[in-house]
């Protein structure tokens, strides 16, 4: 594997780690529940570009 196809891989399942955590951040923790409607709705969305930047990654890494 090229490093620089090594480096995406890596970047994709460190990604991954923080989606998932940010997601059971969103669902499982009750200071989510705490902030503002704004906060919720950038944290969201965040979750959201952070899942397509994933997609993102993968597609790139079929083409390796």
């Amino acid at each position: 594997m090229k490093e620089y196809q090594d480096r995406v891989t890596k970047e994709v399942l460190e990604l991954r780690t923080k989606i998932t955590k940010l997601g059971i951040f969103i669902v499982d923790n009750p200071a989510y529940s705490e902030l503002d409607h704004k906060q919720k709705e950038l944290l969201q969305r965040q979750r959201t570009i952070m899942l397509e930047y994933a997609s993102i990654l993968d597609e790139r890494i079929k083409l390796f």
